[in-house]
């Protein structure tokens, strides 16, 4: 029997959320936009989401649960739902963060305008896992150019508040979430998307992003800063063949503009030489394209813009 075919995927991989999980899920299934279906992709849970997520599924037939047997980390978890998703356009949510009710709404509408984009990205905002507001929101730049540039240094885009044309992903196979890149595949994704499409920007927050102050352990941290080094030289490679940049010199400079924690942050040496690295990859930028980034200004990013986890 065939099934029937929604309009929108919403691809969510699950890992031991807890209750935030629910929060999550009732935020899409209050959706204005009601023709969707929510791959939830348990990843091995062992918190009781694998029982969630079947009530769920029970209550609403637009929840799907696949379930892996073991955990496969959250890119496989994410290229699984690709595979099962049906609909005409497919959206990204973590299983902590939640949604605006006109969130499928809003950036189905944007797609369905600009036929010429294979993307759209929303604005998102950050709380603790009570509801209780962090910081200020992160805003996307606007336009392509921005995006390309912003993407040689930090993660343009935040995977909760992606949505992709499904045509997209079926035309280009490869372009899928990197299994090697555990701790920062959303990144390694979004500049793979920023080589073949143009991403339209929505800068309203359409979804919340969930912090987990204290649960980012240094090892792990270390460990998201080398992942995102390494996806950011190859994004100036993709963007700027042949340019010098060695990979050291790359998270020199990302770890000066971004303000990571090092003992490099205190040697004047090193900053001054960060900083050259910077505006040399500026004007090897500019001339590629004929012309600056649209702002008025160099663009240097800043902390907030980068998005925590993968």
């Amino acid at each position: 029997m065939l099934r029937y075919a929604p309009l929108v995927s919403v691809v969510m991989p699950v890992f031991n959320p807890g209750p935030l999980l629910a929060r999550s899920i009732e935020s899409l299934l209050s959706q204005t936009q009601c023709d969707f279906e929510l791959i939830a992709v348990d990843d091995g849970s062992t918190d009781g989401s694998r029982e969630r997520l079947e009530a769920f599924a029970l209550r609403d037939t637009r929840v799907r649960v696949i379930l892996h047997p073991e955990n496969r980390r959250t890119p496989t978890a994410r290229n699984t739902g690709i595979a099962a998703a049906g609909g005409e356009f497919i959206a990204f949510q973590n299983h902590d963060d939640y949604a605006e009710p006109n969130r499928l709404e809003r950036q189905v509408g944007f797609l369905l305008d600009h036929p010429g984009h294979g993307a759209v990205a929303s604005a998102v905002d950050f709380s603790d896992p009570d509801g209780r507001p962090i910081g200020r929101p992160a805003v996307p730049v606007s336009g392509p150019l921005d995006h390309r540039w912003t993407a040689l240094t930090d993660n343009p885009f935040h995977p909760s508040a992606l949505m992709v044309r499904a045509s997209l992903l079926r035309d280009h196979p490869s372009l899928r979430f990197d299994p090697q890149l555990a701790n920062r595949s959303d990144y390694g994704f979004h500049v793979s998307l920023l080589g073949i499409a143009t991403v339209g920007v929505i800068p309203d927050v359409l979804v919340h992003y969930v912090l987990h102050p204290g649960s980012i352990s240094r090892r792990h941290a270390e460990a998201m800063h080398r992942q995102s080094d390494l996806v950011a030289h190859h994004a100036i490679q993709q963007e700027l063949p042949g340019h010098p940049l060695t990979l050291e010199q790359v998270a020199e400079m990302r770890a000066i503009l971004l303000h990571l924690p090092g003992e490099s942050l205190r040697d004047l040496a090193t900053t001054k030489r960060a900083w050259g690295h910077y505006w040399a990859l500026y004007d090897a930028f500019r001339v590629r394209h004929g012309m600056a980034p649209t702002s008025p200004s160099p663009l240097v990013p800043e902390p907030h813009t980068m998005t925590p986890g993968s």
